[in-house]
């Protein structure tokens, strides 16, 4: 029973009283925070959302996943460099990704092993990184938790998987832990591990860099940017210096592939939108667009309440909610308006720093408070986000933000057919060849896998730039070799509706498009 101690006559002087807890917060074990909570508890919490995204997702891989498996294969079982054995290519955008998948190949000899292990290197670096986050800007311990719920579920991210997109997030959370936790050097290291990870992965670092490093004054600032500079070229550098000698050029080829500075007034990852994504996967679309306009929303939130407290500090410490919130929001966007400027064809994963960034943000303004409202609201989220990313079955036969012409099973079977019908013979690929190629383990051929298809792609790129791009360009391509085109003795078609059918086919297959649920026919024909 609480005492009443008399101060003076007709004073009474009252304890101020106890906080009532919440009844809507989570408990947690008394006297000490729960074991997921930890980052290696978080990292624990990674290893199993990998897992669980791997199941399900594995059979349904798009076909720049098998690119970069391919890749990968050829560089477990031939030390090369390339897509098929025996030709060399530069068109794998990111080596880290292939160089990951390769340990997993050499170490699993599966596709599922080695999808596995990238998932879970970087869930689990996500996993401990946001716990390592939480305690830095006082968040609920259900931080991590929400983090990696949201990112695994998400119908974009989850239709990268084989893809760099996740190793990019764990990326950018690493950054941020660095720079957090003061450590100049280790963020180096990150900002060069993102440029390995895919070279336009530097922007988002580099706002995250911008925000969220700490230094007392500008000259400070200038000496700890300078040395994350230097420490991130020494990592990055001796693989792009050896890709210009070695591969023909400083940046992969597919950066010539996948911009366009003539595309028109509308960037293509507007313009194309619509075609690709809204009139294909609409829920989808809208399941995404929910975390990032939610994302949006709370970091011009925070960045109002800066204005309205603190004009002059506007987000306060590096180390405030706001910082990071406003952080990881900034870095998808800026990444967003980079790939707009240079004008990138709307791949799915082009959009994934956008999507994860505005995840984070979210998650991060979820983890300021940890009422059961907000994991309950979480979990409805995730799992209708988790259905609609599958299209609605276990295990996928494709995600549905794939934009495919059909789904990897069907490559992978028509694949192997190819092979005892060709040998050793070239075949050139009907547009799509990751899956056909892990498939057929024959010399499948096109700009992805020969350099002789891809010059013409290469100096068509050259031609729509400016001054400046071409000079670039020309520097880029120095040491290019000049490698004929192969001559293929089969070439693969699709054959759609009533489009008339090739003369001399060899061999016809039917396949369906994953979004439209129609029919339509590959062929293999010989080379006239």
């Amino acid at each position: 029973m609480t005492s009443v101690t008399p101060r003076s006559a007709g004073t009474l002087v009252v304890p101020a009283p106890r906080r009532v807890p919440d009844l809507e917060q989570v408990p947690g074990p008394p006297g000490r925070s729960s074991w997921w909570a930890s980052p290696g508890g978080s990292a624990v919490l990674g290893l199993l959302a990998a897992t669980a995204l791997t199941a399900v997702a594995v059979r349904g891989l798009g076909d720049d996943s098998y690119i970069s498996l391919d890749y990968a294969r050829t560089l477990v079982e031939h030390r090369q460099w390339g897509l098929v054995p025996g030709r060399g290519a530069n068109t794998a955008t990111s080596p880290l990704n292939v160089w990951l998948l390769a340990l997993g190949l050499g170490a699993t000899g599966t596709v599922t092993g080695a999808v596995w292990g990238v998932l879970a290197a970087a869930f689990a670096v996500v996993g401990a990184g946001m716990s390592r986050i939480g305690r830095a800007i006082g968040a609920s311990p259900l931080l991590p938790v929400v983090s990696l719920a949201l990112l695994a579920t998400s119908p974009l991210l989850a239709s990268t998987v084989g893809l760099e997109t996740y190793l990019g997030v764990a990326v950018v959370v690493a950054v941020a832990v660095a720079a957090l936790e003061d450590r100049p050097v280790l963020v180096g290291v990150g900002c060069g591990l993102a440029v390995l990870v895919r070279p336009d992965y530097l922007v988002p670092v580099a706002v995250v860099v911008l925000l969220l490093l700490r230094a007392r004054g500008p000259l400070a600032w200038l000496r700890r940017t300078a040395t994350v500079a230097i420490v991130a070229g020494t990592v990055a550098l001796p693989w792009h210096l050896w890709a210009w000698f070695e591969l023909g050029g400083f940046v992969p080829d597919t950066f010539s592939f996948k911009t366009n500075p003539a595309g028109g007034h509308v960037p293509s990852l507007i313009a194309m939108f619509d075609s690709l994504y809204w009139s294909r996967t609409p829920v989808a679309v809208v399941v995404v667009g929910v975390l990032v306009l939610a994302g949006w929303t709370v970091a011009l939130g925070s960045v109002a309440v800066g204005l309205r407290r603190a004009p002059r500090a506007v987000l306060g410490a590096p180390s405030s909610p706001a910082a990071v919130i406003v952080a990881f929001a900034a870095s998808g966007t800026a990444h967003i308006v980079a790939l707009m400027v240079i004008n990138a064809y709307p791949q799915a994963w082009y959009y994934g720093p956008l999507v994860a960034g505005c995840t984070l943000a979210t998650a991060v303004a979820l983890g300021m408070r940890s009422h059961r409202a907000v994991l309950t609201g979480v979990a409805v989220y995730c799992v209708i986000a988790g259905l609609v990313a599958g299209q609605g079955g276990v295990p996928w036969r494709a995600a549905d933000m794939n934009s495919n012409f059909t789904d990897a099973a069907t490559y992978l079977a028509i694949g192997r057919d190819v092979s005892a019908v060709v040998g050793s013979a070239p075949v050139a690929s009907p547009g799509e060849i990751g899956a056909l190629a892990w498939g057929c383990r024959c010399d499948i051929v096109d700009q992805f896998s020969a350099r002789g298809n891809a010059r013409p792609l290469l100096d068509h790129r050259y031609d729509l730039g400016g001054p400046l791009s071409r000079a670039v360009l020309r520097l880029n391509a120095r040491h290019r070799p000049d490698v004929p085109a192969p001559v293929p003795a089969y070439k693969l078609r699709y054959v759609r509706g009533d489009d008339p059918m090739p003369s001399e086919v060899v061999r016809t297959w039917w396949a369906i498009s994953p979004q439209t649920g129609l029919p339509f026919r590959i062929v293999l024909v010989a080379a006239s």
